[in-house]
């Protein structure tokens, strides 16, 4: 949700709250509220007024109501004699009583000189808002004093008018006339329900008649006389208090102005105006603040902002209505908690078509994925054709240049590659691409396709800046659409290509070559943990004067049905697939075994595969297999390729040396054949050079290859390493061989390689 609807809907809901406080739905909430502030103040009435109450003690011991207005004139002289200051009637003398009942009262109000003050009433008549005012020979003698109280809405007497505006008079309240303060502004007083009414002095009329109050309790003091008892019905419900009686709340009222109280009313709208701010503030703040400490957050709010209110009041006599501002922040967390609900699941289906777009489509190119291919092949129809695209030479790319431009490449092609299909595009594979089509097609037209294809991607010559070279192997498959044949063909056929810029067509034979591969694959695995291939030791001699100073330990597989199976078969299988590692393992254990078997002083030398050597612990595993055989590092030579040390020559320097401080001998084999031979013969620590092959089968063909053979022995003697060739099949290349100073030779000449038991026996004869 964006920022301006999150505004929206909050606004929204701040103003329904407040139609919901406006219509009064609220009020029940800030009255609690309202009473809770009040019961903080520790005020107390000043002291300067006190009641004296027409209570029901007085009804039972004088015996008759109503009474004789002489009782009033009674007690109002009284009061005046015992130095009350001024005396006000909440009583209501509008009517006439006795004729003598009234002169008496009327004498006394002469007799008190004007501090003596009668009740008016504001009511409503049919004619209008009149005034009921005392009897005008009462009004003679006697000021009037308004002694209304106004209800709220919710039916409590907490404020009085100020005054009444006769036109010829204004009659100011009780409240206002006793305690000489200037009227207020406005003509509504509140009154401070704060005051403690329990420090009022209250005493009963019939005491004061009686002469049995105690005159320290009036002296000095403002007097109101009214009813409290029940029976008069003279009573009023009040914020705080409950019902208290006309003359307590009159008597509230005179001490809030006393004490400089009057209550102001801010309602609702300062608790509206801070919710609309931090529900602003929310707008722009969600992402930084997790659901609970946002709660904590409104917690917080509310208690501040309830304090304050509390504060201000105590402080400043002013009344906030806080019910709004405490219900709008659980509403606006619930709003927030709803706003992440719908981001959570917007960001639910958002992940979730997202993933099914990973999942039906590459990241990169933004082509089909394989999956998604094989979902859609069924749009092709029931026959189709595959045709895919393999850019080859993209590794050199990404080596010097950089993943990145490899994969703007492939952007780059996948580009080229849409219009060239007509049905499907999809990147199936590393570096490779799917065309789909419908239908099958003849060999003419999908010679067309994959010219197309091919001119699409021989475009690619420069990406991002970079100059690139990537050419294209292709294959195809046509025919029955039916799962995912035709892709599986079309990549049978890729795998027959290898790395070659060429195309090739499916055909079954090649689909049976991969099934034999991948059950050779199989029998291969189980033959290396049932222990069923077995090792052939192939002789090595001295050709200074042909003793037998070491052999080559070569493994073989007989297979229970196909026979005899070629290393050159199985052990490149075994690289591909992985399992070349166990199988080295099991080598090395089987040769060391066999050689502490023998009663002889040579050495047995075992190759180490480049995938053996870059996947598996090559130092753990020579180590293991000395231990389990009990065999002497020195009677043990290791065969790495060129190519193996060409991965990582820091870690192949690192496990060259390693072994050699062990005591084995490393032999750099098949020397010659690498473009940085020199560089491994003069930097790692080997022991012995073995030359390849190749150059003993052109020996005596060529001057030139003849210098470089002897050239090469000659280096060896120099760097102080015995020289080792292999494939010595005849007695001219092994006396050549011997002139030029060859320290050891192998091959057909000497010996074929030889069971464990037979070279045994060649051991024996050779001695």
């Amino acid at each position: 949700m964006n920022f301006w609807h999150r505004i929206a809907s909050a606004m929204l809901l701040l103003l329904a709250l407040s139609a919901l406080a406006a219509g009064g739905g609220l009020a029940p909430f800030d009255r609690w509220l309202t009473d809770l502030r009040f019961g903080s103040s520790s005020l107390k009435a000043s002291g300067q007024v006190a009641l004296v109450e027409i209570d029901s003690k007085s009804i039972a011991e004088i015996g008759v109501w109503p009474w004789s207005r002489q009782l009033h004139a009674d007690v109002l002289d009284t009061l005046l004699d015992l130095g009350a200051n001024q005396v006000v009637f909440d009583v209501d003398f509008s009517s006439a009583s006795t004729p003598e009942g009234d002169a008496a009262f009327t004498e006394a109000l002469r007799r008190a000189g004007g501090f003596a003050f009668l009740a008016a009433f504001v009511q409503a008549t049919p004619a209008g808002i009149t005034l009921s005012l005392p009897a005008a020979r009462f009004l003679a003698h006697a000021e009037p004093v308004l002694v209304n109280v106004l209800l709220n809405s919710q039916g409590l007497s907490d404020s009085f008018l100020a005054g009444f505006d006769t036109g010829n008079r204004l009659v100011p309240a009780l409240p206002i006339a006793l305690s000489g303060r200037p009227a207020p502004e406005q003509n509504t007083v509140f009154i401070d329900f704060g005051i403690d009414p329990q420090t009022i002095d209250r005493i009963s009329f019939v005491d004061v008649l009686q002469h049995r109050v105690d005159p320290a309790r009036i002296k000095g003091k403002d007097i109101i006389i009214g009813a409290s008892a029940i029976e008069l019905h003279d009573f009023f419900q009040v914020p705080h208090y409950g019902v208290i009686s006309g003359q307590l709340l009159q008597a509230l009222g005179m001490e809030t102005l006393q004490q400089g109280r009057v209550i102001t009313h801010f309602g609702s709208w300062p608790g509206l105006a801070l919710a609309a701010l931090i529900a602003i503030l929310l707008a722009f703040r969600r992402r930084a603040m997790g659901l609970g400490l946002l709660a904590a957050a409104m917690i917080v709010a509310i208690l501040g902002y309830e304090a304050a209110a509390t504060l201000v009041y105590l402080q400043r006599a002013l009344l906030l209505d806080t019910a709004l501002f405490d219900l709008a922040m659980p509403a606006l967390f619930l709003l927030e908690l709803g706003n992440e609900l719908s981001v959570q699941i917007r960001q639910r289906r958002e992940a979730q078509h997202r993933l099914a777009y990973l999942a039906h489509h590459d990241t990169i190119t933004g082509a089909l994925s394989r999956i998604g291919l094989l979902d859609q092949l069924s749009g092709i129809g029931p026959a189709g054709t595959i045709i895919l695209v393999r850019l080859i030479r993209l590794d050199s790319v990404r080596a010097t240049l950089g993943q990145d431009i490899a994969d703007a490449t492939l952007r780059l092609a996948a580009t080229n590659l849409q219009p060239v299909s007509a049905a499907l595009l999809a990147y199936v594979r590393e570096d490779t691409f799917a065309l789909a089509f419908v239908g099958p097609r003849d060999e003419q037209a999908l010679t067309a396709l994959c010219n197309d294809a091919e001119a699409a991607i021989a475009t690619i010559r420069e990406v991002d800046g970079h100059a690139v070279h990537v050419a294209v192997t292709l294959s195809t498959a046509t025919g029955p659409n039916s799962d995912n044949l035709l892709l599986h063909q079309a990549e049978t056929a890729l795998i027959h290509n290898g790395t070659a810029a060429q195309r090739t067509s499916f055909d079954i034979e090649q689909s049976r070559a991969i099934e034999f591969r991948r059950r050779l694959d199989i029998d291969l695995r189980a033959a290396i943990a049932a222990n069923a291939l077995h090792l052939v030791f192939q002789p090595q001699v001295a050709l200074s004067d042909g003793r037998l100073v070491g052999a080559e330990a070569l493994v073989r597989w007989n297979h229970p049905t196909l026979g005899k199976v070629s290393p050159a078969i199985f052990i490149p299988l075994a690289e591909e697939t992985g399992a070349i590692v166990d199988l080295g393992r099991w080598v090395l254990q089987e040769a060391c075994r066999q050689q502490a078997a023998w009663a002889w002083s040579g050495r047995l030398a075992v190759n180490v595969s480049p995938v053996q050597f870059e996947r598996s612990d090559v130092i753990d595993d020579v180590t293991s297999a000395l231990q389990l055989a009990a065999l002497p590092a020195n009677r043990l030579d290791i065969e790495i390729t060129e190519g193996a040390l060409m991965q990582d020559t820091e870690r192949a320097r690192r496990i060259v040396d390693a072994l050699s401080q062990r005591g084995v001998g490393v032999a750099l084999d098949d020397f010659g054949t690498g473009y940085s031979s020199l560089n491994a013969l003069t930097t790692l620590a080997f022991d012995k050079i073995k030359i390849d092959q190749s150059f003993i089968q052109r020996l005596g063909l060529s001057a030139a290859d003849d210098a470089l053979l002897r050239s090469i022995v000659e280096l060896c003697q120099r760097q102080h390493k015995q020289s080792v060739t292999e494939g010595v099949e005849t007695a001219e290349q092994a006396a050549q061989l011997k002139a030029w100073g060859c320290d050891i030779a192998q091959g057909y000449y000497f010996s074929k390689p030889l069971s464990a038991v037979d070279f045994e026996a060649f051991i024996r004869s050779n001695h």
